[in-house]
């Protein structure tokens, strides 16, 4: 259990770790086809923490646990492997700088892990500076609430969404164990609120993969946190309607065109409202058999200008619904084209790869360079097969051995906590297989903190009956 906290600060060092990861610089960068390259500011700082973490492994100031021990030889074997693949890909003029950039969200966010696996990052702190965290990306991006498929600072809507998803089981357990916690109550408001901003926000950006993993996610934290205090299913309930009425007056009253993404994620319901009047509200017009209307319409009767208005709001809604539907079936033509590219180059050499991580897809303005929008696919063309493989199991090692602390059976023992490890994994690799969030740092330490918090809780044998 979370001991009430008296004399520790609110903020703590993951506040400024993230904080660190969403901020971003261009430096020089002459390999690079632009001459510069994009960082955020705890890359630069990343490998610093490294030095520090191997010092106290070899002065014996930092001894690592079991699962801390294991994912260090797994980085070992890792980074070895990819030494000589870099080298291999450079000497036979294949393309060697892409993987360089997978590299960057690989390697750096692992430290973190390894900072609460050395119990230099408190979880105590953890838990509300991610509240934090998530108060602060989400009023930033209620700033720019107009452009619902852009991020004022993160860039790609799917990046918001991606860390504001991640992060609902923090913000459920905070709400789990607000007693707990200094200024508990004042946390447990701010994480309804970003739960809440969690179920709006991927509708209103229509975005599919985000709709459908806030819904998962929302439905596994409630019912993880609300098995043991059922107050949480009744006030996330209340959460779900609130949600729904927000959305039902976008969509009725469509304020600044904000109601787009609904009619994206919902096109055919919309399109059947938006025609049916549109008919029927022309002077001298009768309805055809088996159309629907309201009541059936006075012959030549003129439009009255509300009638007038609300004809040319519902003609607006269609308009806005067939630029939907299109660019929905060119987001599907592309994903698919992306995935088809990606296993080609696979086939081609599937045990060590090519190394193209992007591949040219035509669009209506320009050629871009898009990754395949598959974390599997674009590990796989970055690292091989076998790297593949070993990256996969730098994730198992801290996710699986954490929930099998205590019995080899993950089922014994289970706790929220454990609950919380499984559905964090989840929320970021579910979207991951879909869009390319696993090559953006910021959505990565979000992920491994979200870890090394569950398994800071778990190894210190707190909360495993919790």
């Amino acid at each position: 259990m979370i001991k009430r906290i008296t004399k520790e600060p609110i903020i703590g060092i993951t506040f400024f770790l993230i904080i660190l990861s969403l901020i971003t610089i261009d430096i020089p960068m002459p390999i690079s086809d632009n001459g510069v390259l994009k960082v955020s500011i705890i890359e630069l700082l990343l490998p610093f923490g490294c030095i520090a973490i191997a010092i106290a492994f070899f002065t014996k100031r930092y001894v690592p646990s079991k699962i801390g021990l294991y994912l260090i030889y797994a980085i070992i074997s890792f980074v070895a492997y990819y030494i000589i693949l870099f080298a291999y890909r450079y000497s036979m003029g294949l393309e060697a700088k892409q993987s360089l950039l997978a590299l960057r969200t690989t390697l750096p966010p692992l430290l973190l892990f390894l900072l609460a696996d050395s119990k230099w990052l408190s979880y105590k702190r953890t838990v509300t500076d991610l509240v934090l965290i998530n108060v602060i990306i989400n009023a930033i991006q209620l700033t720019n609430i107009i452009e619902l498929r852009l991020s004022p600072f993160l860039g790609n809507i799917m990046v918001f969404l991606s860390i504001i998803i991640a992060l609902l089981p923090v913000n459920y357990y905070t709400i789990y164990k607000q007693n707990e916690i200094k200024y508990g109550r004042i946390f447990a408001v701010l994480s309804w609120f970003n739960i809440i901003i969690a179920l709006v926000f991927p509708i209103l950006s229509g975005s599919r993969i985000g709709f459908a993993a806030s819904v998962l996610i929302l439905l596994l934290s409630m019912l993880n946190h609300g098995i043991k205090k059922r107050a949480i299913i009744g006030k996330s309930i209340i959460c779900v309607l609130l949600s729904v009425l927000l959305l039902g007056y976008l969509w009725n009253e469509n304020p600044r065109g904000m109601s787009f993404g609904l009619y994206r994620l919902f096109p055919r319901h919309v399109t059947l409202v938006a025609n049916a009047p549109v008919e029927n509200t022309q002077p001298g017009n009768t309805p055809s058999a088996g159309a629907p209307t309201a009541s059936a319409p006075v012959e030549n009767q003129q439009p009255t200008q509300i009638d007038m208005q609300e004809q040319a709001k519902l003609a607006n809604i269609d308009k806005v619904v067939k630029v939907m539907q299109q660019e929905t079936e060119k987001s599907n033509v592309a994903r698919s084209y992306l995935w088809h590219a990606s296993i080609s180059s696979i086939y081609r050499n599937p045990l060590l790869g090519e190394g193209v991580m992007y591949f040219e897809y035509p669009n209506d303005y320009n050629v871009p360079q898009q990754a395949a929008h598959n974390f599997i696919l674009e590990h796989a063309n970055a690292y091989g097969l076998i790297g593949l493989i070993l990256y996969l199991l730098l994730l198992a090692i801290p996710v699986l051995g954490s929930l099998m602390e205590g019995s080899y059976n993950i089922f014994r023992n289970f706790s929220v906590v454990k609950g919380n490890m499984l559905i964090s994994a989840a929320a970021v690799t579910i979207q991951s297989l879909f869009q390319p969030t696993m090559l953006i740092i910021a959505t990565v330490m979000i992920l491994w903190v979200s870890i090394g918090l569950w398994y800071s809780m778990i190894r210190d044998n707190k909360v495993l009956n919790d």
